[in-house]
């Protein structure tokens, strides 16, 4: 998994500053980051869904791209504990687009799924599995990939077998 600490991040939200400097964005970032998942997390557990997204709204504003991406990610989060899944797509892209980690592409996983969208699934089955290949995440998708591929070669007839089945049912086949 890419995190805070990697060059690769370092390189892609800090560009070539001192190290001293991304030492200490990175810690910053990380602390903003957690407050604003706690607060949203327990506005969510009262069941306070509009004021959870007003504080995300309000940590948008923020100069930091880590803190815009969690907002963007707990958007997505209050979206789906709200039943609105076209909304959560588009907040776990936008909270993707700012950094990369295994929770989004896990909601991307589960929304594809959801919607029937089989090759994003498998594409974000393969994503969690480069992020996480040996932790939970990737383990996790590896076998739902596997299960989805086995479900996708199942044969599915477009017929009702009602009137087969209600003779069997009702009559015992005879």
């Amino acid at each position: 998994m890419v995190g805070l600490d990697s060059p690769q991040l370092k390189r892609r939200c800090l560009g070539n500053e001192g190290k001293a400097c991304v030492d200490s964005i990175d810690r910053q970032a990380r602390f903003l980051g957690h407050e604003l998942t706690l607060r949203v997390k327990a506005l969510v557990a009262q069941g306070k869904l509009v004021e959870a997204a007003k504080v995300c709204e309000e940590a948008l504003r923020s100069d930091c791209r880590f803190v815009c991406s969690e907002a963007w990610f707990l958007r997505g989060f209050i979206h789906d504990v709200a039943n609105e899944h076209a909304q959560v797509v588009i907040c776990m892209h936008k909270a993707l687009a700012l950094h990369e980690r295994v929770e989004i592409w896990h909601f991307l996983a589960d929304c594809a799924n959801r919607d029937g969208d089989w090759d994003a699934a498998f594409i974000a089955f393969e994503r969690l599995q480069v992020l996480d290949p040996c932790g939970p995440w990737g383990l996790q998708a590896a076998a739902d990939a596997r299960l989805l591929a086995k479900t996708l070669r199942c044969s599915v007839f477009a017929r009702s077998c009602w009137a087969e089945a209600a003779d069997v049912l009702l009559f015992g086949g005879r």
